[in-house]
C-alpha cells in the first residue's frame, strides 16, 4: 500500500505559502498603521494651527520626523522583502 504523502491532503501548506501569507499580512498591518500616524499627524497640525501658528522650526522638525519613519519603512520591508 503506498503512503500518502502531505502533498496529496488538502489542508497541506508549503511553508513558502506560509510565508507569502504571513508577509501579506504584515504589509497591511503596516500600511494600516502608516495611515493611522499619517491621519494623527494631520489631526495634530490642524489642532496647532487652531491654538497658534507653528513655527518654521516645529515645521521643519516634523518633517524631518517623517522622513525617518518613511526611511524606517523602507528598512522594514527590505528585512521581509529581500
Amino acid at each position: 500500500m503506498q503512503v500518502p504523502s502531505p502533498k496529496d491532503d488538502l489542508n497541506y501548506i508549503s511553508l513558502t505559502q506560509v510565508t507569502q501569507i504571513l508577509m501579506k499580512k504584515i504589509l497591511l498591518v503596516s500600511i494600516i498603521a502608516l495611515i493611522l500616524v499619517l491621519t494623527a499627524l494631520v489631526c495634530y497640525m490642524r489642532y496647532a494651527k487652531l491654538k497658534e501658528k507653528p513655527s518654521e522650526i516645529k515645521m521643519l522638525n516634523l518633517l524631518l520626523y517623517l522622513l525617518q519613519l518613511r526611511k524606517l519603512q523602507l528598512s522594514y520591508r527590505g528585512l521581509f522583502f529581500g
